[in-house]
């Protein structure tokens, strides 16, 4: 579950951005501030992403085709072989970043 961002992340997001638009912060700082702004993300357990996945109506092979990942990949979150760290939404699909345990 995601945690409301602080009032002060809020104001260092706030100046960075009006810095960034005045032309005295360039874009990659300003990725920087964005990436300290957010809130922390929790894992996933492997139950909630096999939740997820029948929830959907959707076999592993499918679930890992519109992931664009390996149908071994969704089969060891599952087990808790491997975890999620971060799962972002690129311009055409969504791709996931994961670690060994």
């Amino acid at each position: 579950m995601r945690q409301k961002k602080s009032a002060i992340l809020e104001a260092v997001h706030e100046t960075a951005t009006d810095l960034h638009k005045a032309g005295l912060m360039n874009q990659t700082t300003l990725r920087e501030f964005e990436h300290l702004c957010l809130p922390p993300i929790e894992p996933l357990e492997p139950n909630q992403i096999k939740e997820i996945r029948e929830s959907s109506q959707v076999s592993q092979a499918v679930f890992a085709r519109i992931l664009n990942i390996s149908p071994s990949t969704v089969q060891k979150w599952e087990i808790g072989q491997k975890r999620i760290l971060v799962l972002i939404r690129s311009k055409t699909r969504l791709k996931p970043y994961t670690v060994r345990r």
